[in-house]
């Protein structure tokens, strides 16, 4: 008998055009930023040229998720400071970035997040989770608030994975095992203590 997986469903496209689907999101995303750039407050002689930026993939994860965090660790899911914090930090450590912003909820990215920095940018409609972890895999480097599909997008990039020092969750509930991120013990993960812990 043919096991079956609901809460795992298998990728709506084959992995290359979903990887196709992925680069050609990116490029548009590059184009966006170039645009958004020349006109930015952060405009500089250097964004008028071809030369490629840092690709920062940012993972906000909300909808489902708000309640998820409440109910579980009655906490909340991550506020904006960590975000404006997190891009900081990222400009000073890699200098000239283009933040790829990635949610299920991209409005509200837009109004509390994007909108203020000239450097982030998103898609105009959404995409597919497949896609969208595709995007993140792409990236050079990776910030995240929460959620375990994030986590793995940014060990695919190869790259700094940054994410909150004050979240804990659980990265094995299946096996009954409490796991930090800190615990995963991957080189490249880079705590991060925002200025409005909740």
């Amino acid at each position: 008998m043919k096991a079956s997986f609901p809460n795992f469903p298998l990728p709506a496209l084959p992995e290359e055009c979903i990887n196709r689907s992925a680069e050609r999101h990116r490029d548009l995303l590059l184009e966006k930023w170039r645009k958004k750039m020349r006109t930015g407050t952060l405009a500089d002689k250097t964004i008028q040229g071809a030369e490629r930026p840092v690709v920062i993939g940012v993972h906000m994860r909300r909808t489902s998720h708000i309640r998820h965090m409440k109910v579980l660790y009655g906490s909340k899911v991550m506020e904006p400071i960590f975000f404006h914090d997190a891009f900081a930090f990222a400009r000073k450590r890699h200098g000239k970035v283009a933040f790829i912003v990635v949610s299920d909820d991209l409005p509200w990215c837009r109004e509390n997040v994007i909108r203020h920095h000239p450097d982030a940018v998103a898609l105009d409609e959404p995409i597919s989770r497949d896609e969208d972890f595709a995007l993140m895999a792409l990236s050079d480097h990776l910030i995240f608030g929460l959620g375990t599909f994030a986590l793995f997008g940014g060990l695919l990039a190869k790259g700094d994975i940054i994410y909150a020092t004050n979240v804990s969750y659980d990265l094995t509930r299946h096996y009954q095992a409490e796991t930090r991120v800190s615990e995963a013990r991957h080189k490249n993960l880079i705590p991060f203590h925002y200025r409005k812990p909740y």
